[in-house]
């Protein structure tokens, strides 16, 4: 059932992007824009997906479904073990097995392993489930991920394009790449969204603009705080509910 729930979520987030984009030009447009609109996001939608691609698409999911499953197989071993047909030890044993090795995988399946090529138009990179390329002249969204580990923050610049694909960036060069991406975006592409033009400007969060030295370091210092004690809290909470099934609460 993950894996069936996790496709779903995919399937309505992107049918939910589309649909809001096309609702913003329908309303903001003149008519003929709005015809010119919709032949770009029909375009958009009918190019063609390269096999290795629909490969590394795949093989992401499934690994992120198998991901999930980790996490909440405590929660899946409870039945057996309420009724009777397994040792209640095998809750913690998924839990402080299974649990960290879940999250383990869900941060690093989409990071960047090792750097294929960098251009100013795209970044490959070799990731888990394969190779990723960026289109970085086509950037919808900019984001930055922390994790903790070892006494120290590791950040990751997570970029998705157009064509949906995702990659979280660790190097300093293709870091690089998607700075000068994002500062060379001419200043009209906020009025792109309401001319039907397919030129638009990235959403880039705060704490992007401030890992790429754009924005002061507040930012950044907000989300790194901000971070720790989501993972703390939820770390706690998981834990807590865990030791109450193993106890038989």
């Amino acid at each position: 059932m993950a894996w069936a729930w996790l496709v779903i979520r995919v399937v309505l987030k992107r049918s939910f992007r589309s649909g809001r984009q096309f609702f913003k030009v329908a309303v903001a447009c003149s008519p003929g824009a709005r015809m010119r609109a919709c032949a770009a996001l029909t375009a958009r939608s009918r190019e063609p997906v390269s096999p290795a691609r629909r490969v590394a698409c795949s093989r992401a999911r499934w690994v992120s479904a198998f991901a999930v499953l980790l996490i909440v197989s405590p929660f899946v071993v409870w039945p057996f073990a309420a009724a009777g047909l397994t040792s209640r030890g095998v809750i913690l044993v998924c839990a402080f097995v299974g649990g960290p090795v879940g999250l383990l995988l869900l941060s690093e399946l989409g990071q960047e392993l090792r750097l294929i090529a960098c251009s100013m138009s795209a970044v490959t990179a070799r990731t888990l489930t394969g190779e990723r390329t960026v289109d970085l002249r086509r950037l919808t969204r900019v984001r930055l991920r922390v994790s903790f580990g070892y006494g120290r923050a590791y950040r990751t610049l997570v970029v998705r394009d157009v064509h949906g694909v995702s990659l979280g960036l660790t190097s300093e060069r293709s870091r690089r790449a998607v700075k000068r991406a994002v500062e060379r975006v001419p200043a009209h592409a906020y009025e792109a969204k309401e001319s039907g033009s397919s030129e638009t400007r990235p959403s880039v969060s705060a704490a992007a603009r401030a890992s790429l030295g754009l924005e002061p370091h507040p930012s950044l210092i907000r989300h790194t705080l901000v971070g720790f004690l989501l993972l703390t809290v939820g770390t706690t909470l998981y834990l807590s509910t865990v030791l109450r099934l193993a106890a038989g609460y």
